[in-house]
């Protein structure tokens, strides 16, 4: 009988060492978005690769046999890095990097852009943003942000997360559309 109650009270005193040593790792101010970005020359150096596709196959110049879509991208993204340009059936997609943000953007082989999204660093949503945000998701902090470019609208994807869940926002034309709630388990 002392042994079991030797082992519950090992257990339980490991429990809350446990939480209190987990409490103090992962306390949360709720301004997660103040994370300092990379800097844009450091992004292209990473091995980490632009795409995800292994068909190196597709690989396409641009240059010479998509001019029109080469000339656009060029005047849309002027400061784009380490582009990759592949063809898909009737797309084209280049894989590059713009003010060090990882980006994919999908061209007609005429040369119209159908969309660009940019995986961009917290600290590239725009402040207007962060305020709306914090303001609607008090407690909230900001997990991830994606820039959706489609014509000439501008979306961003915030993921949002608090102790309990994570909540998939879309901020488009000063309006905030909520998407998804998805519980932590």
């Amino acid at each position: 009988m002392k042994t079991i109650m030797k082992f519950i009270l090992i257990v339980v005193l490991f429990l809350a060492v446990s939480l209190v040593l987990f409490a103090r790792v992962t306390g949360n101010t709720g301004k997660s978005y103040q994370i300092q970005s990379q800097s844009g020359d450091m992004m292209p150096e990473t091995i980490m690769p632009l795409h995800f596709s292994d068909r190196a196959e597709g690989s396409i110049n641009p240059e010479t046999e998509y001019p029109l879509a080469e000339k656009r991208f060029r005047k849309l993204f002027p400061d784009a890095v380490n582009p990759r340009w592949f063809r898909e059936n009737r797309n084209l997609f280049v894989y590059f990097y713009n003010k060090g943000n990882k980006v994919t953007a999908v061209f007609t082989l005429r040369g119209h852009m159908n969309y660009a999204i940019a995986n961009l660093a917290i600290t590239d949503l725009p402040g207007a943003i962060i305020n709306k945000v914090e303001r609607r998701y008090e407690g909230y902090g900001i997990f991830n942000v994606k820039q959706i470019i489609e014509e000439d609208r501008i979306t961003y994807e915030v993921v949002l997360v608090n102790g309990c869940e994570y909540v998939v926002i879309y901020i488009s034309d000063e309006e905030i559309t909520e998407r998804k709630r998805i519980r932590k388990m």
